[in-house]
């Protein structure tokens, strides 16, 4: 929506900016950082992505297009929004990341003491899982992570205590 109708290089030049971002319904090609060989079929969307690895879009996004390697199902993988041709591949440089999706330890203060909430697994595959099943925020995850201090009766930690 717009306050005023657009002039013609105002409209020219908002589809071009639309024509270069990055949507959530580009293909997704998945190739495992070791080799460089593709390891799934590609995904039609971003979210589809998503959905397997059992992140959110943004992770998929943040990673696309930037040969920066992340963990994802325990493989370190690239995100492409093409099939790379062998040429291409030969150039790549890839850049090795920490694995910025934390699988998440939830526990629950019992008459005094820790129990998880989930049969010694992790409770939860990344912090943005967490958020929307627990109905509370990303950011105060973040704060309460390897604290030792509770919030609403919940202890989050990045591996089993």
């Amino acid at each position: 929506m717009f306050s005023k109708e657009l002039n013609n290089i105002e409209r020219k030049k908002l589809i071009e900016l639309s024509s270069i971002r990055k949507t959530n319904n580009c293909e997704v090609w998945v190739y495992d950082a070791n080799n460089l060989e593709s390891i799934y079929a590609s995904f039609k969307s971003m979210q589809k992505a998503a959905d397997h690895f059992n992140v959110d879009y943004r992770s998929i996004l943040k990673h696309l297009d930037t040969n920066k390697a992340t963990i994802k199902n325990d493989k370190l993988v690239l995100f492409f929004s093409k099939k790379l041709d062998l040429e291409y591949i030969k150039w790549i440089k890839v850049e090795n990341t920490k694995n910025d999706t934390i699988k998440l330890w939830v526990y629950k203060k019992i008459n005094n003491e820790l129990v998880l909430i989930n049969n010694n697994k992790p409770t939860f595959n990344s912090k943005n899982i967490a958020a929307k099943e627990l109905n509370i925020s990303f950011k105060t995850i973040a704060k309460y992570l390897d604290t030792n201090k509770s919030y609403n009766d919940l202890l989050f930690y990045s591996k089993e205590i």
